[in-house]
């Protein structure tokens, strides 16, 4: 199924009221036109100019649910048509989503499926499929629901993995604490790294043509630079000072403890530094300190090239909201490295680790935080529901459903 051409309305809607109304056109169309003013962004533009009801969906042998259909006018004489799909039912009826929901969310947490097959039946193939069946939907259309939300400083960084023998580089776009983009590159050439980090692109111009970023925040590497800025050309590109000092720290052997606190000290100086001409002059202050008192060393030589990069880092100063550091990507980063270690990197084929790191991607979007974790956000359930401010069903995964109504591909409001 080509997600972007996805005709499918997941409606949210509970298990007893959608028979109570489904043959009964009069009911049907009150519950969706109250649908259509609350949630706008799960129908297609074209609803607004009315709609009919147009036969039901075939039946299957999977479940028997009835399902209808409805014809939207497009343009004069031209109509599309869309399937209305209840949220408490998988696509292609493959399952109850409550039922599912509760094997499915084990994944966020990395459980083997034949262990989520041992207690909630099938075998380990459906679970597998399952879950990447998650990965054809917009990433960035199923997981923001408003303009308004699209976050204007990102983060992109690369993590370098294994498929089979072959070294791959996991692509990661993070924004406004959500996954946002994840995608496969087989090598670290710019040409690859562009198309990887491209999904992004064509999938947030899907929902908003004209997006671009204000900035973006990347390691430094210059096949990403390159890459980012053939994408995005007039968004600005900051370097990570996380990344420069975690460089001095890795050459900071037990050899050089005299003078790591120190160093650490100056370069932290440096980095809150209140404006550029601070900034100017903290890192004077750590060169001159270096080649005074640090001895020629791989440890001496990373200080001096953070020093090198005082320019770059001043652009930092351009855009006050944008992100000094990757903490935010980072954090998010570790739950792939658990991924990647709890099923030994990847076994397949390019596409399908495309497809698993999307899917968890989505996963890691819309699965439940820790009770304590709810608790402490004041109630907030989801990323999803941080970033929207609401959810469309308690399940979370009738939510991501609902949010994935026409695969995510909606132009936004």
């Amino acid at each position: 199924m080509n997600p972007s051409k996805s005709r499918t309305i997941i409606l949210p809607i509970g298990t007893k009221e959608y028979h109570q109304i489904v043959d009964n056109k009069s009911l049907y169309r009150k519950k969706i036109d109250m649908l259509i003013e609350q949630y706008p962004e799960i129908f297609p533009p074209n609803i607004k100019f009315g709609y009919s009801f147009f036969g039901y969906s075939k039946n299957t042998l999977k479940l028997a649910i009835t399902r209808r259909v409805i014809r939207v006018k497009k343009v004069l004489h031209s109509y599309e048509d869309f399937l209305l799909h209840p949220c408490f039912v998988l696509p292609y009826l493959k399952g109850i989503t409550s039922e599912i929901s509760k094997g499915l969310f084990l994944r966020k947490y990395n459980v083997p499926y034949h262990a989520i097959a041992t207690r909630d039946g099938k075998n380990s193939m459906f679970w597998y499929r399952l879950e990447l069946a998650l990965s054809q939907y917009n990433i960035v259309g199923t997981t923001i629901k408003s303009k308004a939300f699209l976050p204007q400083h990102l983060l992109m960084d690369e993590h370098h993995t294994k498929l089979l023998n072959n070294k791959i580089y996991l692509c990661t776009t993070v924004g406004s604490n959500c996954f946002l983009g994840a995608s496969i590159a087989a090598s670290m050439e710019f040409v690859k790294l562009q198309e990887a980090y491209g999904k992004f692109k064509e999938e947030v111009q899907k929902i908003c043509p004209e997006y671009q970023p204000t900035s973006i925040n990347i390691d430094g590497y210059q096949s990403t630079k390159k890459a980012v800025k053939n994408l995005f050309d007039s968004t600005g590109i900051l370097r990570c000072f996380l990344h420069s000092f975690l460089k001095i720290r890795n050459c900071g052997t037990k050899a050089y403890d005299l003078y790591f606190n120190d160093v650490a000290t100056l370069v932290w100086k440096c980095y809150y530094a209140e404006n550029k001409r601070a900034f100017a002059q903290q890192i004077s202050h750590l060169k001159h300190w270096t080649h005074c008192f640090v001895p020629d060393s791989p440890f001496k030589s990373a200080i001096l090239n953070l020093c090198k990069k005082k320019k770059e880092f001043m652009r930092l100063y351009d855009y006050p909201d944008g992100r000094k550091t990757s903490n935010m990507l980072d954090r998010l980063m570790k739950y792939q490295d658990r991924r990647l270690y709890a099923t030994q990197n990847f076994h397949g084929t390019i596409p399908s680790a495309n497809a698993a790191v999307r899917a968890h991607a989505l996963l890691m979007n819309f699965c439940p935080f820790s009770s304590q974790t709810i608790h402490y956000k004041g109630g907030i359930n989801s990323p999803f529901e941080q970033i929207n401010g609401f959810k469309y069903r308690e399940n979370w995964l009738e939510n991501l459903l609902v949010a994935a109504s026409l695969g995510g591909n909606r132009i936004l409001l």
